[in-house]
């Protein structure tokens, strides 16, 4: 018999994360997320970087490591398409996220 845990895995560049999008507990923690982001008062770079990544490791839940499923670029790091790298990451996993929210809503 396998169990279905709702457990998805997202590959990145250095390895993947892997949570339900759909736990309700995901939910609550995104909407501390923006507020433990914002309470980061790191004047140095790599300090900001650091904390940031254990923000979003806090977030995607235990087991997941973000820094190195980014291959250990920084968040602040500039993509190709001028974004930074934070805000890549949260634009690719908003849809995720919404779809989510949906199949919860359905269920719970």
């Amino acid at each position: 018999m396998e169990l279905d845990l709702g457990i998805e895995e997202f590959q990145l560049p250095g390895g993947a994360l892997r949570f339900n999008p759909a736990d309700p507990a995901l939910f609550g923690r995104l909407e501390q997320l923006q507020d433990k982001l914002c309470a980061i008062d790191a004047q140095d770079p790599w300090e900001f970087d650091r904390q940031a990544k254990a923000v979003l490791n806090w977030f995607f839940g235990p087991g997941n490591d973000v820094d190195q499923a980014l291959g250990s670029v920084s968040l602040l790091a500039s993509g190709a398409n001028g974004k930074s790298v934070f805000e890549n990451l949260m634009e690719a996993f908003v849809p995720i996220l919404q779809e989510g929210v949906e199949r919860c809503a359905a269920t719970c």
